[in-house]
């Protein structure tokens, strides 16, 4: 649509039809005559002098992702030179891509607006070699996900010559490792002042003392009982207490208050309204015979900046990403121990609480008043332009600075709604699309928790079944003699050390309060960063083991158990109360998801939720962030297409995403195929050769060969665009005994190099 294009060099008008001279002079006398006319008039303001940059600039006829167009994209160093010093291999590129603050250009116009522009980094890897195919944009969820998301050369390297992959960071994402310092922003605004990054979005953490005290005020002056919020914080501070908030309705309330509270002073933190914000721009000079309700027709286009043609520093490659199999989650995306970013590019964490950042965006050149201190802003900030439709068309404004005429997209985890909403927003432009991880679409809150809390309980019912399964497969390999050999050991080890029966263990031991908050703890470790990012072995062992050791000798001193003692929260110190590591999800999905609750209506929700998924509601705790936020929603489109087909992967023990919602996902996508993954994993797992059953037990029993055979499909549809039938489905190795057997937990548990504790 013409709206979401970026504003560039108008197009030439089309030549008049016929080839005589005399009707070509005719037809340029004419125009110059009206053109000076409107001048005369005032009608027609002059040409800009940014203008005369831009139309000076050479303008060829194709861009490349190697030779970009310079006043949309510019790499820090010059691509093809790269790529020669390293004799035509690929290499990593990092850049600016310079965006529109506000896309939709034609909800300004009749206001008189216009967007400046803003800053986001992107990376890419590629050789600058022709492709058949459309360049692959990988997005690793979160979000949070970086510039450094370039999965084709870390999982898929044998396809590094016939895709060039390219990764974004999308807006308010803290900047990778690898791109902490990047170069100035080179692009200028159409006034002539200086383009900015879109600034990182850190917030106050809910526990932060101004929030606390804030908070406390308000109920005071609404003359509303504090002893919920005094009870709420003394939880928070006992071993375990922030995992058992959603059990109780009273604290609840005061929770999502101070999640509000803590939102709605971030937004009006400078650093987010003070970028330039919407440039009013100057109305036309009144004529008696001009329309009293005219409008311009365009907005200015920003000044062109030369394309960086830096030789490189050295023949070598670029330092590469640090990039994993699978998306890293928030916590190491949010990382306080990396040193404070350039102010050329990215801005540090925001301001304390008496002072103003230093390094904020404001722009002291910029002579036209923002939007922002307006009437027309209301209480507009920065944090409404972070939408996944805002990344959506950010992807789309970066395709059309490398000339490519469509994209294709691989999403997991959140990358599935980035790329489900391109391929809503811009399916004529969308080649290729795997769905990975699929997120629960659905703008009804209600539903979404549930859901997410399927995810939870899927992986531990998976791992139950499995677990009980290897006590009675004993009982029949060994007959009448069964509990014979049990007293004598000889077929302990490999059994599951909570068999039978871990589910009645977990819910005998939530009733104890000693023990409530550990086996918790214990459970979340093994699905946030056990199985979420390894898989199910040694961590779902290991797991089994504690319960099994908690459940009989009332402490985790058992066999096969290492996991750390639950100690009391701390309330964050003054240099951490910036440190909210959802700060930048709950932007973003508050953003996407319209629905919203209120505080009661949310303690009745996890209070009913509990009862029905009593280890699953704490996979759906990140709902009250998103319920309890005075964002302003700017949902997602209803995703679907009837050309776009999609890879959809769907991986049946999922503890992030669950497999409801790849099904949901596939009834989106008419032309789409559904490829299911019977592991456990937060996303597929990338098993590029056939394993050795001689390999380590642990990449057999969470990859093994069927991983290795939806590898090939997934291969295959990003080389040919080919879909597997309906209903393909690849096995793994177990888990049973192989994965779970307390021999795996004796065997990996413990606190030195290369074990594991939870």
């Amino acid at each position: 649509m013409e709206h979401d294009e970026p504003f560039l060099v108008p197009k030439p008008p089309a030549p008049p039809p016929g080839n005589g001279l005399r009707r070509r002079l005719l037809v340029t006398a004419g125009c110059l005559a009206l053109v000076a006319l409107g001048y005369a008039l005032g009608r027609v303001a002059p040409p800009a002098v940014h203008a005369q940059a831009v139309a000076s600039t050479p303008v060829p006829a194709r861009y490349t992702l190697c030779r970009p167009d310079p006043r949309l994209l510019v790499w820090d160093e010059d691509a093809v030179a790269l790529v020669h010093a390293a004799g035509g291999l690929p290499v990593y590129l990092k850049g600016w891509l310079n965006v529109p603050l506000v896309h939709e250009k034609t909800l300004l116009a009749p206001l008189l607006l216009a967007s400046p522009q803003v800053a986001v980094r992107v990376a890419a890897y590629t050789d600058c070699a022709p492709k058949a195919l459309s360049p692959l944009l990988t997005h690793c969820g979160g979000p949070g996900s970086g510039n450094d998301c370039l999965t084709i050369p870390q999982l898929l390297p044998d396809l590094n010559a016939s895709l060039d992959n390219l990764a974004i960071s999308q807006r308010g994402v803290l900047p990778p490792r690898w791109d902490r310092r990047p170069p100035t922003v080179p692009f200028k605004n159409a006034d002539g002042s200086r383009v900015y990054a879109y600034p990182n979005i850190t917030c106050y953490q809910p526990w932060a003392t101004p929030i606390v005290d804030h908070v406390r005020a308000a109920y005071a002056h609404g003359r509303i009982d504090q002893r919920p919020l005094d009870a709420l914080l003394s939880a928070y501070s006992q071993p375990g207490g922030e995992m058992l908030l959603v059990y109780n309705s009273t604290l609840v309330k005061p929770y999502s208050h101070l999640l509000a509270a803590a939102a709605a002073e971030c937004r009006t933190r400078p650093e987010y309204r003070t970028l330039g914000g919407l440039a009013l721009l100057p109305a036309p000079s009144p004529q008696p015979s001009a329309p009293p309700n005219s409008r311009p027709s365009s907005t200015p286009s920003p000044q062109p900046s030369s394309p960086s043609n830096a030789q490189p520093s050295s023949a070598h490659f670029p330092e590469p990403p640090s990039q994993t199999a699978k998306s890293q989650p928030s916590s190491n995306l949010h990382s306080s121990s990396s040193s404070p970013p350039s102010p050329g590019g990215y801005f540090p964490t925001p301001p304390k609480r008496d002072g103003v950042n230093p390094l904020n965006p404001l722009n002291p050149q910029l002579t036209i008043p923002s939007v922002f201190d307006s009437d027309l802003a209301g209480r507009m900030t920065m944090l409404d332009t972070a939408s996944t439709t805002d990344l959506a068309r950010d992807l789309n404004v970066l395709r059309i600075a490398i000339g490519a005429p469509t994209l294709s997209i691989w999403g997991t985890s959140y990358g599935t709604v980035v790329g489900g909403t391109y391929a809503a927003m811009f399916s004529q432009h969308l080649d290729a699309l795997v769905l990975d991880g699929n997120v629960g679409i659905d703008d009804d809150i209600y539903r979404y928790g549930e859901t997410l809390a399927k995810s939870y309980d899927d992986v531990w019912n998976g791992m139950t079944a499995a677990c009980d399964a290897t006590y009675f497969s004993a009982s029949e390999l060994w007959g009448d003699k069964a509990d014979e050999s049990r007293e004598h050991g000889r077929d302990k080890m490999s059994l599951c050390a909570a068999a039978p029966y871990a589910t009645e263990k977990f819910q005998t031991l939530m009733k104890r309060t000693q023990s409530a908050a550990q086996v918790l703890q214990l459970l979340k470790n093994a699905l946030d960063f056990g199985v979420t990012e390894t898989g199910i072995a040694p961590h779902g062992a290991i797991a089994m083991a504690c319960i099994e050791s908690l459940h009989a000798r009332g402490d985790l001193n058992g066999p096969g158990c290492c996991a750390a003692v639950v100690e009391k929260m701390q309330m964050p110190a003054p240099e951490r109360e910036w440190a909210d590591k959802m700060a930048i999800i709950q932007t973003v999905r508050s953003l996407d998801v319209a629905g919203r609750v209120n505080p009661l209506q949310l303690s009745l929700f996890y209070a009913e939720l509990g009862v029905r998924h009593p280890l699953g509601v704490q996979g759906a705790t990140n709902i009250i962030y998103i319920a309890s936020s005075p964002i302003v929603p700017r949902p997602t489109p209803p995703f679907g297409s009837t050309t776009v087909a999609p890879l959809i992967i769907g991986t049946l023990n999922d503890p992030a995403t669950s497999f409801a919602a790849a099904q949901d996902m596939s009834s989106f996508f008419p032309q789409g195929k559904l490829l299911t993954w019977q592991g456990f994993l937060h996303g597929f797992r990338i098993v590029n050769s056939m394993p050795d059953p001689r390999d380590s037990a642990l990449e057999l029993a969470n990859g093994g060969w069927g991983a290795y055979v939806c590898t090939q499909y997934l291969k295959k549809y990003l080389l040919t665009r080919a879909l597997p039938r309906d209903g393909t489905a690849c096995p793994i190795n177990g888990p049973g005994a192989s994965a779970l057997a307390l021999e795996v937990a004796v065997a990996n548990a413990g606190r030195g190099l290369g074990q594991t504790c939870l």
